[in-house]
Protein backbone atom coordinates (compact mmCIF):
# COMPACT_ATOMS: atom_id res chain seq x y z
CA UNK A 1 0.00 0.00 0.00
CA UNK A 2 2.29 3.55 -1.41
CA UNK A 3 -0.49 6.65 -0.73
CA UNK A 4 1.12 9.86 -0.17
CA UNK A 5 -0.95 13.22 0.58
CA UNK A 6 0.62 16.60 1.42
CA UNK A 7 -0.40 18.35 4.82
CA UNK A 8 -0.65 22.60 4.23
CA UNK A 9 3.69 23.53 4.03
CA UNK A 10 4.97 21.16 2.05
CA UNK A 11 4.76 18.73 5.57
CA UNK A 12 4.69 15.49 3.68
CA UNK A 13 3.24 12.34 4.94
CA UNK A 14 3.63 8.70 3.37
CA UNK A 15 1.70 6.34 4.21
CA UNK A 16 3.32 2.57 4.34
CA UNK A 17 3.91 0.01 6.22
CA UNK A 18 5.48 1.45 8.98
CA UNK A 19 2.78 3.99 9.20
CA UNK A 20 0.17 1.42 9.34
CA UNK A 21 2.68 -0.59 12.26
CA UNK A 22 2.65 2.77 13.96
CA UNK A 23 -1.40 2.68 13.46
CA UNK A 24 -1.26 -0.26 15.78
CA UNK A 25 1.04 0.68 18.23
CA UNK A 26 -1.03 3.87 19.06
CA UNK A 27 -3.99 1.39 20.37
CA UNK A 28 -1.26 1.06 23.36
CA UNK A 29 -0.80 4.58 23.52
CA UNK A 30 -4.59 5.00 24.06
CA UNK A 31 -5.00 3.15 26.95
CA UNK A 32 -1.65 4.33 28.00
CA UNK A 33 -3.19 7.81 28.83
CA UNK A 34 -6.91 6.40 29.99
CA UNK A 35 -5.51 6.18 33.92
CA UNK A 36 -4.08 9.25 33.78
CA UNK A 37 -7.39 10.78 33.69
CA UNK A 38 -9.51 7.96 34.59
CA UNK A 39 -10.23 8.85 38.83
CA UNK A 40 -11.43 12.34 36.76
CA UNK A 41 -15.14 11.09 35.78
CA UNK A 42 -14.74 8.06 38.04
CA UNK A 43 -13.74 9.91 41.64
CA UNK A 44 -17.20 11.34 41.38
CA UNK A 45 -19.01 7.68 40.95
CA UNK A 46 -17.11 6.27 43.74
CA UNK A 47 -18.13 9.01 45.80
CA UNK A 48 -21.56 8.49 45.64
CA UNK A 49 -24.01 6.09 47.68
CA UNK A 50 -25.85 4.57 45.07
CA UNK A 51 -25.12 1.79 45.16
CA UNK A 52 -26.67 1.92 41.10
CA UNK A 53 -23.75 4.02 40.31
CA UNK A 54 -21.00 3.08 42.78
CA UNK A 55 -19.56 -0.77 42.55
CA UNK A 56 -18.35 -0.73 45.97
CA UNK A 57 -21.56 -0.42 47.33
CA UNK A 58 -20.70 2.97 49.80
CA UNK A 59 -18.59 6.28 49.55
CA UNK A 60 -14.58 5.94 49.19
CA UNK A 61 -12.82 7.75 52.16
CA UNK A 62 -10.12 10.75 51.33
CA UNK A 63 -7.43 8.22 52.11
CA UNK A 64 -8.58 5.96 49.63
CA UNK A 65 -9.45 8.47 47.29
CA UNK A 66 -5.88 9.51 47.43
CA UNK A 67 -4.16 5.77 47.19
CA UNK A 68 -6.64 5.43 44.20
CA UNK A 69 -4.80 8.43 42.60
CA UNK A 70 -1.40 7.87 44.02
CA UNK A 71 -0.67 4.18 42.91
CA UNK A 72 -0.53 4.35 39.46
CA UNK A 73 2.51 6.64 39.40
CA UNK A 74 4.41 4.51 42.09
CA UNK A 75 3.51 1.49 39.94
CA UNK A 76 5.17 4.06 37.23
CA UNK A 77 8.14 4.34 38.88
CA UNK A 78 8.47 0.68 38.82
CA UNK A 79 7.33 -0.43 35.16
CA UNK A 80 10.81 0.84 32.89
CA UNK A 81 13.28 -1.06 34.68
CA UNK A 82 12.10 -5.12 34.37
CA UNK A 83 10.47 -3.71 30.46
CA UNK A 84 13.39 -1.52 29.68
CA UNK A 85 15.15 -4.96 30.05
CA UNK A 86 13.22 -7.10 28.60
CA UNK A 87 13.78 -4.85 25.42
CA UNK A 88 17.49 -4.50 25.65
CA UNK A 89 17.57 -8.82 26.07
CA UNK A 90 14.62 -9.54 24.08
CA UNK A 91 13.79 -7.14 21.68
CA UNK A 92 11.32 -4.20 21.67
CA UNK A 93 8.16 -6.14 19.98
CA UNK A 94 8.37 -8.55 23.08
CA UNK A 95 8.52 -5.85 25.49
CA UNK A 96 5.55 -3.88 23.88
CA UNK A 97 3.39 -6.82 23.79
CA UNK A 98 4.56 -7.29 27.83
CA UNK A 99 3.34 -3.93 28.64
CA UNK A 100 -0.06 -3.91 27.15
CA UNK A 101 -1.27 -7.49 29.13
CA UNK A 102 -1.43 -5.54 32.43
CA UNK A 103 -3.21 -2.94 30.78
CA UNK A 104 -6.18 -5.60 29.50
CA UNK A 105 -5.50 -6.73 33.34
CA UNK A 106 -6.39 -3.88 34.72
CA UNK A 107 -9.48 -2.56 33.29
CA UNK A 108 -11.26 -6.04 33.07
CA UNK A 109 -10.05 -5.92 36.99
CA UNK A 110 -11.61 -2.50 37.68
CA UNK A 111 -14.61 -3.33 35.47
CA UNK A 112 -16.00 -6.35 38.34
CA UNK A 113 -14.05 -5.06 41.52
CA UNK A 114 -16.49 -4.49 44.07
CA UNK A 115 -13.87 -4.41 46.80
CA UNK A 116 -11.64 -1.12 47.68
CA UNK A 117 -8.34 -3.65 47.35
CA UNK A 118 -8.80 -4.96 43.95
CA UNK A 119 -9.09 -1.37 42.83
CA UNK A 120 -5.81 -1.08 44.29
CA UNK A 121 -3.94 -3.40 42.62
CA UNK A 122 -5.39 -2.24 39.34
CA UNK A 123 -3.95 1.26 39.53
CA UNK A 124 -0.91 0.19 40.35
CA UNK A 125 -0.62 -2.40 37.14
CA UNK A 126 -1.88 0.38 35.07
CA UNK A 127 1.11 2.25 36.92
CA UNK A 128 3.01 -0.49 36.06
CA UNK A 129 2.54 -0.64 32.36
CA UNK A 130 1.96 3.29 31.71
CA UNK A 131 5.63 3.59 33.06
CA UNK A 132 6.99 0.97 30.49
CA UNK A 133 5.23 2.29 27.58
CA UNK A 134 6.50 5.77 27.94
CA UNK A 135 9.52 4.66 27.96
CA UNK A 136 9.66 1.76 25.07
CA UNK A 137 6.71 2.79 22.65
CA UNK A 138 8.61 5.88 21.56
CA UNK A 139 11.67 3.51 21.11
CA UNK A 140 9.66 1.32 18.63
CA UNK A 141 8.40 3.95 16.45
CA UNK A 142 11.70 5.59 16.07
CA UNK A 143 13.73 2.63 15.54
CA UNK A 144 11.05 1.27 12.39
CA UNK A 145 10.81 4.90 10.94
CA UNK A 146 13.11 6.17 7.96
CA UNK A 147 15.01 9.43 8.80
CA UNK A 148 12.69 11.26 7.00
CA UNK A 149 9.33 10.00 8.84
CA UNK A 150 10.52 9.76 11.96
CA UNK A 151 9.36 13.31 13.28
CA UNK A 152 5.66 12.62 11.96
CA UNK A 153 5.49 9.69 13.32
CA UNK A 154 6.19 10.31 16.48
CA UNK A 155 4.22 12.93 16.86
CA UNK A 156 1.50 10.62 16.19
CA UNK A 157 1.49 8.76 19.21
CA UNK A 158 0.95 12.62 21.28
CA UNK A 159 -2.31 12.30 19.08
CA UNK A 160 -3.39 8.80 20.72
CA UNK A 161 -2.08 10.25 23.83
CA UNK A 162 -4.81 12.92 23.41
CA UNK A 163 -7.40 10.71 22.59
CA UNK A 164 -7.16 8.28 25.55
CA UNK A 165 -7.39 11.48 27.46
CA UNK A 166 -10.64 12.51 25.35
CA UNK A 167 -12.08 9.36 26.57
CA UNK A 168 -11.95 9.39 30.08
CA UNK A 169 -13.32 12.92 29.93
CA UNK A 170 -15.87 13.42 27.46
CA UNK A 171 -16.76 9.48 27.20
CA UNK A 172 -16.72 8.15 30.67
CA UNK A 173 -18.88 11.09 32.46
CA UNK A 174 -21.98 9.72 30.79
CA UNK A 175 -21.64 6.02 30.25
CA UNK A 176 -21.60 3.42 33.53
CA UNK A 177 -18.36 2.95 35.47
CA UNK A 178 -18.62 -0.43 34.41
CA UNK A 179 -19.20 -0.42 30.54
CA UNK A 180 -16.33 2.47 30.39
CA UNK A 181 -13.94 -0.35 32.00
CA UNK A 182 -14.94 -2.75 29.92
CA UNK A 183 -14.58 -0.44 26.65
CA UNK A 184 -10.85 0.85 27.79
CA UNK A 185 -10.18 -3.41 28.24
CA UNK A 186 -10.93 -3.88 24.62
CA UNK A 187 -8.76 -1.28 23.21
CA UNK A 188 -4.85 -3.16 24.49
CA UNK A 189 -6.49 -6.63 23.77
CA UNK A 190 -7.07 -5.68 20.23
CA UNK A 191 -3.34 -4.23 20.50
CA UNK A 192 -1.99 -7.32 21.66
CA UNK A 193 -3.37 -9.75 18.85
CA UNK A 194 -2.53 -7.04 15.97
CA UNK A 195 0.71 -6.36 17.13
CA UNK A 196 1.63 -9.81 17.90
CA UNK A 197 0.39 -10.76 13.82
CA UNK A 198 1.29 -7.91 12.32
CA UNK A 199 4.32 -5.91 13.72
CA UNK A 200 7.64 -6.90 12.99
CA UNK A 201 10.75 -6.75 15.10
CA UNK A 202 12.98 -3.35 14.84
CA UNK A 203 16.03 -3.43 12.39
CA UNK A 204 18.32 -1.47 15.12
CA UNK A 205 17.18 -4.32 17.68
CA UNK A 206 17.78 -7.11 15.29
CA UNK A 207 21.06 -5.77 14.05
CA UNK A 208 22.72 -6.00 17.11
CA UNK A 209 22.36 -9.54 16.86
CA UNK A 210 23.91 -9.26 13.19
CA UNK A 211 21.42 -11.53 12.13
CA UNK A 212 21.57 -10.03 8.25
CA UNK A 213 18.46 -12.36 7.41
CA UNK A 214 16.35 -11.43 9.87
CA UNK A 215 17.19 -7.52 9.45
CA UNK A 216 16.03 -7.85 6.00
CA UNK A 217 13.06 -9.32 6.21
CA UNK A 218 12.07 -6.89 9.15
CA UNK A 219 13.13 -3.79 6.28
CA UNK A 220 10.86 -5.64 3.68
CA UNK A 221 8.16 -5.82 6.14
CA UNK A 222 8.63 -1.46 6.88
CA UNK A 223 9.72 0.11 3.79
CA UNK A 224 8.10 0.64 0.25
CA UNK A 225 8.97 -1.81 -2.32
CA UNK A 226 12.90 -1.62 -1.18
CA UNK A 227 15.57 -2.89 -3.57
CA UNK A 228 18.14 -4.99 -2.58
CA UNK A 229 20.51 -2.10 -2.83
CA UNK A 230 18.70 -0.04 -0.92
CA UNK A 231 18.31 -2.70 1.78
CA UNK A 232 21.73 -3.22 2.11
CA UNK A 233 22.47 0.40 2.04
CA UNK A 234 20.09 1.47 5.52
CA UNK A 235 21.45 -2.31 6.82
CA UNK A 236 25.12 -0.51 6.67
CA UNK A 237 23.85 3.08 8.07
CA UNK A 238 22.40 1.26 11.19
CA UNK A 239 25.40 -1.20 11.72
CA UNK A 240 27.35 2.22 12.20
CA UNK A 241 25.20 3.67 14.47
CA UNK A 242 25.01 0.23 16.70
CA UNK A 243 28.61 0.10 16.82
CA UNK A 244 28.74 4.03 18.10
CA UNK A 245 26.71 3.32 20.46
CA UNK A 246 28.80 0.05 21.86
CA UNK A 247 31.65 2.45 21.61
CA UNK A 248 30.18 4.82 23.99
CA UNK A 249 29.79 4.25 27.77
CA UNK A 250 27.03 5.87 30.57
CA UNK A 251 29.98 7.83 32.06
CA UNK A 252 30.48 9.86 28.97
CA UNK A 253 28.09 11.74 29.92
CA UNK A 254 29.32 13.53 32.76
CA UNK A 255 33.16 13.07 30.67
CA UNK A 256 32.16 15.47 27.65
CA UNK A 257 30.66 19.45 27.90
CA UNK A 258 27.96 18.74 24.79
CA UNK A 259 26.95 15.94 26.81
CA UNK A 260 26.43 17.30 29.96
CA UNK A 261 24.73 20.53 28.77
CA UNK A 262 22.54 17.93 26.50
CA UNK A 263 21.95 16.12 29.94
CA UNK A 264 21.37 19.08 31.84
CA UNK A 265 18.54 20.28 29.47
CA UNK A 266 16.62 16.85 29.19
CA UNK A 267 16.49 16.69 33.02
CA UNK A 268 15.15 20.09 33.26
CA UNK A 269 12.79 19.90 30.87
CA UNK A 270 11.77 16.29 32.53
CA UNK A 271 11.45 17.55 36.07
CA UNK A 272 9.47 20.81 34.77
CA UNK A 273 7.24 18.32 33.54
CA UNK A 274 7.14 15.86 36.40
CA UNK A 275 6.89 18.89 38.77
CA UNK A 276 4.34 21.25 37.20
CA UNK A 277 1.33 19.52 38.28
CA UNK A 278 -0.15 18.38 35.53
CA UNK A 279 -0.50 14.67 37.20
CA UNK A 280 -2.68 15.84 39.79
CA UNK A 281 -4.81 17.91 37.94
CA UNK A 282 -5.62 15.94 35.05
CA UNK A 283 -6.00 12.97 37.81
CA UNK A 284 -8.36 15.42 39.80
CA UNK A 285 -9.68 17.72 36.61
CA UNK A 286 -13.53 17.10 37.62
CA UNK A 287 -13.39 17.34 41.15
CA UNK A 288 -11.64 20.75 40.75
CA UNK A 289 -14.28 21.73 38.28
CA UNK A 290 -17.15 21.25 40.96
CA UNK A 291 -15.08 22.56 43.79
CA UNK A 292 -14.84 26.04 41.18
CA UNK A 293 -18.67 26.73 41.42
CA UNK A 294 -18.21 27.37 37.75
CA UNK A 295 -21.85 27.39 36.20
CA UNK A 296 -21.68 24.74 33.48
CA UNK A 297 -21.36 21.44 34.88
CA UNK A 298 -18.39 19.35 35.53
CA UNK A 299 -18.15 16.73 32.69
CA UNK A 300 -18.86 19.71 30.57
CA UNK A 301 -15.98 21.97 31.65
CA UNK A 302 -14.32 18.03 31.72
CA UNK A 303 -15.16 17.76 27.89
CA UNK A 304 -13.91 21.34 27.38
CA UNK A 305 -10.79 20.38 28.77
CA UNK A 306 -10.47 17.59 26.30
CA UNK A 307 -11.22 19.10 23.32
CA UNK A 308 -8.65 21.64 23.97
CA UNK A 309 -5.82 18.78 24.84
CA UNK A 310 -6.72 17.12 21.15
CA UNK A 311 -6.37 20.31 19.05
CA UNK A 312 -2.92 20.95 21.05
CA UNK A 313 -2.09 17.55 19.82
CA UNK A 314 -3.51 18.17 16.24
CA UNK A 315 -1.47 21.50 15.97
CA UNK A 316 1.70 20.81 17.79
CA UNK A 317 3.64 19.02 14.76
CA UNK A 318 2.82 21.83 12.48
CA UNK A 319 4.13 24.14 14.98
CA UNK A 320 7.90 21.99 15.33
CA UNK A 321 7.39 22.07 12.08
CA UNK A 322 7.28 25.55 11.32
CA UNK A 323 8.95 26.87 14.41
CA UNK A 324 11.07 24.43 15.71
CA UNK A 325 10.86 22.57 19.63
CA UNK A 326 12.36 25.39 21.29
CA UNK A 327 9.85 27.81 20.78
CA UNK A 328 7.08 25.26 21.86
CA UNK A 329 8.73 24.16 24.73
CA UNK A 330 9.04 27.56 25.71
CA UNK A 331 5.54 28.13 24.68
CA UNK A 332 4.18 25.50 27.06
CA UNK A 333 5.28 26.24 29.99
CA UNK A 334 4.49 30.10 29.90
CA UNK A 335 1.06 28.48 29.80
CA UNK A 336 1.86 26.22 32.74
CA UNK A 337 3.07 28.92 34.75
CA UNK A 338 0.15 31.26 33.71
CA UNK A 339 -2.54 28.59 34.56
CA UNK A 340 -0.82 27.11 37.47
CA UNK A 341 -0.72 30.62 38.91
CA UNK A 342 -4.34 31.41 38.25
CA UNK A 343 -5.72 27.95 39.66
CA UNK A 344 -3.20 28.68 43.16
CA UNK A 345 -4.73 32.25 43.29
CA UNK A 346 -8.29 31.04 43.19
CA UNK A 347 -8.18 28.35 45.59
Amino acid sequence: MICRFRINYKMEIRLNRSFLVVLIAGLLAIPTDIPFSWPSPELPKLYSNDTSINPLGRSITESEDAWIGSLLFLGAIIGPFPCGYIAEKFGRKPALLVTAAPLSISFFTLAFAKNINLMYFARAIAGFALGASYAILPLYIAEIAENHDRGALTQILNIFWAIGNCLSYSFAPFVSYKLFNLIAAVIPTAFLVLFFLLAPETPYFLARGKDDAKIRQSLMLLRRNPSQTQITAEIKEIQKQIDNEENGDLMDIFKYPNLQKAFLISSVLLASQELSGVGSITTYLQLIFEASGSKLSSEMCSVISSVCIFFASMVSPFIVDRQGRRLLILGSLFGLFVSLFAIGGFF
